[in-house]
């Protein structure tokens, strides 16, 4: 629409068409700020509209160097995180230096406070709550949810090893090495597991501090705390709490606790 008006007043400026008005600067706040006004109260807001052959991002942040340093609008509307160097070209990130100091996270997503921070060779991962994943290492396709779950954890040591995880809750998996293919739902569940594949551990603590454990299920408080079995399933309060087996099934409270 034509603009039928223009002015500056100290620093600032304002075009003012009749129906809307474009104001920058200082004229209305301070420090300086951008307001749109449409005059119409139900009918306010920034819209940025790209051509049929847009290629450039509609809105992006950059750093004093001219690089995206933040969030920005790619040619089509949709959001993004700046792959920009130090990210490790995480896909996006949100929260105060979630994926900050990242190394090699090609199209990971970190959002919460220090998400992801130091994550190095955690591809394809996700990292939700305060310092989720934070200093995650080789943990490819893994899923953190939680405040501080996986915030130290590693994958495996064998690169043949599917080590997809998923970690949920507060600490969960927190400082778990070597986990491949297994589950950790629930306080502090995995939270120093050590060479657990393929296992599902559901309860708080369960699975805490088990080791060399693979194709097992711990589900209940403290299950499989400290465990180290294979192809065994335990459900219970404190059930195969401590279980150096294989092929073993324990259901009740403190089933096979021992065995």
């Amino acid at each position: 629409e034509r603009i039928d008006d223009s002015y500056m007043a100290g620093t600032g400026m304002m075009w003012d068409s009749g129906n809307g008005s474009l104001m920058l600067g200082g004229i209305i706040t301070s420090p300086p700020a951008l307001l749109v006004d449409t005059n119409i109260n139900t009918k306010r807001g920034l819209v940025i509209r790209g051509s049929s052959d847009q290629s450039s991002n509609l809105f992006e942040v950059r750093d004093n160097d001219g690089s995206i340093s933040g969030l920005y609008f790619d040619s089509k509307g949709d959001l993004h995180g700046a792959s920009a160097v130090g990210r490790g070209s995480a896909h996006f990130f949100a929260g105060a230096g979630a994926g900050q100091d990242a190394i090699t996270a090609l199209d990971a997503t970190f959002i919460g406070k220090d998400a992801g921070k130091k994550s190095n060779n955690s591809e394809y991962s996700v990292a939700i709550g305060r310092s989720a994943g934070a200093a995650s290492s080789g943990v490819e396709y893994g899923i953190f949810m939680g405040d501080q779950a996986g915030m130290l954890v590693n994958g495996p040591s064998a690169a043949s090893l599917n080590n997809s995880s998923i970690a949920i809750g507060r600490q969960s998996a927190q400082q778990a090495s070597g986990i491949a293919g297994s589950n950790f739902i629930g306080y502090q569940a995995g939270f120093v597991a050590e060479n657990v594949t393929n296992t599902n551990a559901l309860g708080y603590q369960a699975a805490y501090d088990s080791e060399l454990t693979d194709k097992s299920d711990f589900i209940g408080y403290q299950a499989g705390y400290r465990a180290s079995d294979a192809d065994s399933s335990y459900l219970g309060y404190q059930a195969g709490r401590d279980a150096h087996a294989e092929a073993t099934i324990g259901i009740g409270y403190q089933s096979a606790s021992q065995s």
